[in-house]
């Protein structure tokens, strides 16, 4: 470098003075002078060159197999989570709709009983009525006798409330004699246990119906419990890295939580 700069200086000082024309020459080494150093260089690199190629094909190959594992093992546990926070759901829908089930039918079951109960207690103190009026001396009601169908209405209710008509050819069940006539043992039998046990039967099915609902009641919140840890188990997955990034890409989204409506959230004493 020190050596071009002086030949620099003399060419200069030479060419004015004696006005000489020579051609400019480049200080700059010519190309051919750089490839031929750098050819046995590339020549000695040659093999290590295409080894290389061999190994960056090799990572990728891999690193491509790898994000392939990966995407299947997020993809497949977003699934499994979402299918099991739907499941808990569908368990709450089912449960709902037994308890709305059980609510029509059980409770149209038990009004039946205790329209069926009412008419045999009316029928029973119609009965006792009559009599007692006979037995106080009071003229008979012409309606006694011919209240045949309603005393066989009467029969027919006993039936179905658990009392059996006597066998044919049977001898009749003793009864009392009364002014008005004789009252079947059945049928005192019944008023009797009608007077003194008036909500028996009613009050046992109304037990059972307040008994299955309270059942189904905590069914359905321990299933929503369990639907609430699906849900937190499957929006964790969504939200935390690196799965946030498998959802996003797959379109998987964040699921809210079970909230009570404002309404059952509010307590609302019984008012008597």
């Amino acid at each position: 470098m020190k050596r071009d700069r002086i030949n620099q200086i003399i060419e200069k000082v030479y060419v004015s003075r004696y006005d000489l024309d020579v051609p400019a020459i480049s200080s700059r080494p010519r190309s051919q002078f750089y490839l031929s150093r750098i050819q046995p260089i590339l020549t000695r690199l040659e093999p290590l060159t295409v080894l290389s190629k061999r190994k960056i094909i090799i990572a990728w190959l891999v690193l491509a197999l790898l994000l392939i594992v990966v995407t299947i093992h997020y993809y497949n546990l977003l699934v499994r989570t979402e299918q099991n926070m739907l499941t808990s759901m569908g368990h709450v829908e089912a449960l709902l709709q037994r308890r709305n089930d059980t609510a029509v039918n059980l409770s149209k079951a038990v009004l039946d009983y205790s329209e069926h109960e009412k008419a045999v207690l009316s029928a029973v103190v119609t009965l006792r009525g009559q009599s007692n009026d006979k037995q106080a001396g009071e003229e008979a009601p012409p309606d006694l006798k011919s209240n045949a169908k309603n005393v066989e209405q009467l029969h027919g209710l006993i039936n179905k409330a658990g009392s059996k008509p006597p066998a044919p050819g049977s001898a009749p069940a003793a009864g009392v004699q009364t002014p008005g006539g004789v009252l079947p043992a059945g049928l005192l039998n019944l008023a009797a246990l009608a007077e003194q046990y008036p909500d028996l039967k009613l009050s046992a099915n109304f037990q059972t119906l307040m008994i299955v609902l309270d059942q189904i009641e905590k069914d359905l919140a321990a299933e929503r419990i369990k639907q609430d840890e699906a849900v937190n188990i499957y929006t964790t997955n969504v939200q935390m890295f690196p799965s946030n990034i498998f959802a996003s890409i797959f379109g998987f989204r964040e699921h809210p939580y079970f909230k009570a409506t404002e309404e059952a959230k509010a307590f609302k004493p019984i008012n008597y």
